[in-house]
């Protein structure tokens, strides 16, 4: 019968693609807590008892970080990208560890994050994040997120760009580029504004900087990273 080159060629066609798109991901990428100051809460999923957070804590996906008793956390990444987790906050870690195409790193219900995706291998590191109003996607760049009791959801980029959707509109999206800012409240449109120097000048430390180096190296050290 005809169609049965037709198959076969569609399926060797399809194998193709599948390897190649295979051979295009990334490295898996596992996450710690590199530093811890004050009360951090470490949950291994929403919903279970919480246990003190320690530095050199290992994360899974579904495992949440929570700093609502005023402390801060700091989780290196093994391709040297840094989440620094403010007072005051919950964060859900998703499934980070190894993608095709796009690593969704985490989901922030409330409070703030700073973030520094590194470059992996010279090449764009695509990873996605969520709050209650917006998915924010990313391929290496310097950005905060900021959430308030109400989902309002809050983006500052200190470098290079991110791409701000709409979670009850997906079709609707804006690029924030450095010193750009975006609003996105529930059942508003995105507004844009530009942040004060002071909130410029709020992106990851050198502090920061040095415990995830340090991390990474002593994680994995067959693996180089670049900024």
């Amino acid at each position: 019968m005809k169609w049965r080159p037709i198959a076969s060629a569609l399926l060797l066609l399809t194998s193709l693609l599948c390897l190649k798109a295979n051979g295009q991901g990334f490295s898996p990428v596992d996450a710690h807590i590199s530093s811890v100051s004050g009360v951090v809460l470490f949950e291994g999923g929403v919903g279970q008892p919480g246990t003190v957070a320690s530095r050199g804590l290992t994360l899974a996906p579904g495992n949440v970080v929570d700093t609502s008793g005023g402390g801060r956390a700091v989780v290196a990444l093994t391709d040297g990208s840094i989440v620094v987790v403010e007072p005051g906050s919950v964060v859900v870690f998703k499934d980070f560890h190894q993608a095709g195409s796009l690593r969704e790193l985490f989901d922030i219900t409330v409070g703030q994050v700073r973030v520094k995706i590194n470059h992996y291998a010279g090449k764009p590191n695509p990873y996605r994040m969520n709050s209650p109003t917006a998915s924010i996607a990313v391929r290496g760049t310097e950005f905060s997120i900021q959430v308030d009791s109400g989902g309002q959801t809050r983006v500052i980029v200190y470098e290079g760009a991110v791409e701000v959707t709409s979670l009850n509109d997906p079709s609707h999206g804006t690029l924030i580029e450095s010193g750009q800012g975006v609003l996105v409240a529930p059942g508003f449109d995105f507004q844009l504004f530009t942040p004060s120097a002071r909130e410029l000048d709020q992106r990851v430390g050198d502090r920061d900087r040095t415990n995830n180096g340090n991390l990474a190296a002593n994680g994995s050290s067959d693996r180089k990273s670049v900024v």
